[in-house]
C-alpha cells in the first residue's frame, strides 16, 4: 500500500520512481496494474494483512471465522489461555454442517488472522469460564 501511495504522489515519471526504489520499471508497473487486487486483499484482511502470505484466499466459512475471531479476542482480553485444541473445540461446538476443525484449518485460520500462540508473562488473573464456553 505504501508503494501505491508513492505512485499516486509521484510527480515525475515512473522510471524515476523505480530508480529511486531501486526496482525494475516492470516490477513497479506490475504492482500498479494489480492495484485493485492488492487493495481488495488489504481491505479484506485489514491490519492483519501479512507480507508473508503467498496466497490471499479468504475462508469459505466467513461467518465461522468471524465468530471465532471475536471469541478469540474476547478470551485474550480476559487473560484466557487459548490453544489449538480449545479453538477446535469451540469451532466444533458451533455446529456447522460438514465442517471439521482439522489441524490444517487451524493453521490457515491463524495465518489468515495473523494469530500467534504465545505464553504471556502477566500477573495471574481469574478467568471467567463463561467467556470460554460462550
Amino acid at each position: 500500500m505504501q508503494i501505491l501511495a508513492k505512485v499516486d504522489t509521484n510527480v515525475g515519471a515512473r522510471v524515476d520512481l523505480a530508480a529511486m526504489l531501486m526496482w525494475l520499471v516492470s516490477t513497479l508497473n506490475t504492482i500498479v496494474s494489480k492495484r485493485s487486487h492488492i487493495q481488495k486483499s488489504y481491505s479484506c484482511c485489514g491490519p492483519s494483512f501479512s507480507k508473508e502470505r503467498k496466497s490471499l484466499k479468504t475462508s469459505s466459512l466467513e461467518e465461522l471465522e468471524t465468530i471465532l475471531s471475536v471469541w478469540f479476542k474476547q478470551a485474550c482480553t480476559a487473560n484466557a489461555s487459548i490453544d489449538g485444541p480449545r479453538l477446535k473445540e469451540k469451532a466444533a461446538r458451533l455446529g456447522i454442517n460438514g465442517f471439521r476443525a482439522s489441524n490444517g484449518w487451524i493453521k490457515r485460520f491463524k495465518e489468515r488472522l495473523n494469530l500467534i500462540y504465545k505464553s504471556m508473562l502477566r500477573e495471574s488473573a481469574i478467568v471467567n469460564p463463561k467467556i470460554l464456553m460462550d
